[in-house]
């Protein structure tokens, strides 16, 4: 839906998805995501790749709306796995932040001295 804090949720269900269609491409997707080498993917799934290449183009067109669905138009059948690594290079930056944000309220609010028991 392009929101960024549904990513991490929705990118877990779709690597469980493929990890249980091909063990390993769980691994093999973070990888790819990781190194921007897509060896992991074609060896996690032998002589399936092109085959899976055009099933992950179809599911990242059909499963994506918005500015996610932009994102993975720009891409051919052949190139899923780039579209996969735009999808992510996109919004692992943005999650990163989010986390940061809160990481730094929480420890702000360990300095904060309550001034009531509503406040603990």
């Amino acid at each position: 839906d392009g929101k960024a804090q549904h990513w991490k949720e929705w990118t877990e269900d779709l690597e469980e998805h493929w990890d249980i269609h091909y063990p390993g491409a769980k691994a093999a997707m973070q990888e790819l995501v990781a190194t921007g080498s897509d060896d992991a993917m074609d060896a996690a799934l032998g002589r399936h790749s092109t085959e899976c290449k055009g099933t992950m183009h179809a599911l990242l067109r059909s499963l994506t709306v918005g500015e996610p669905k932009e994102i993975t138009s720009g891409y051919d059948v052949g190139e899923a796995w780039e579209s996969w690594k735009a999808l992510c290079k996109h919004y692992e930056p943005v999650m990163a932040v989010q986390k940061h944000h809160a990481l730094e309220h929480y420890l702000s609010l360990e300095k904060r001295t309550a001034k009531g028991p509503e406040e603990t």
